[in-house]
Order: structure tokens, then C-alpha cells, then sequence
């Protein structure tokens, strides 16, 4: 797989509920590794994208753009290694 780029908006284990109250058992909010920067990238290329969905009077599926969102995502990586 290539390089996702570490994730995007991680959150810790929380002591607390989702109502604020302290817990010290199992109704704690588990922690969540968030979305990859690579997922994240493909999200905001998107809108992008749809905007340009329509090639030779063809209108791109939706497996198209979102394979062309992960492309200029992975470009995206790739120039932030340099």
C-alpha cells in the first residue's frame, strides 16, 4: 500500500461519556485513529473533480472520480516528501 501520509484527525481515549460524565469502565469513548492524510487529501480533491466530470461529452462514473481524487491525493503525498 503506499504511504498515506499518517492520519488526520486522531482522537485519544477519553475517561468521560459522551454525556460528560466521568466513567471508569466500559461506556468510556474508545479512542479513533481517524482518516488517513491520504483520505483526507481524495476528500477535498473531489469537489474538484466533479466539477470536471464531464470529458468528450462523457460524464465520468463515480468510481472514475473517485479513483481521480486517490491519483491527485497521491500526487499530492508525493510532493510533500520532496
Amino acid at each position: 500500500m503506499k504511504n498515506d501520509g499518517g492520519a488526520a484527525f486522531p482522537r485519544p481515549a477519553s475517561e468521560f461519556t459522551k454525556d460528560g460524565t466521568l466513567q471508569d469502565g466500559n461506556d468510556a469513548i474508545p479512542a479513533q485513529k481517524g482518516m488517513t492524510l491520504r483520505d483526507y487529501f481524495a476528500a477535498k480533491a473531489m469537489p474538484f473533480m466533479l466539477q470536471f466530470d464531464n470529458v468528450d461529452g462523457k460524464t465520468a462514473t463515480f468510481e472514475e472520480i473517485a479513483r481521480e481524487s486517490y491519483q491527485l491525493a497521491d500526487a499530492m503525498l508525493a510532493e510533500r516528501e520532496k
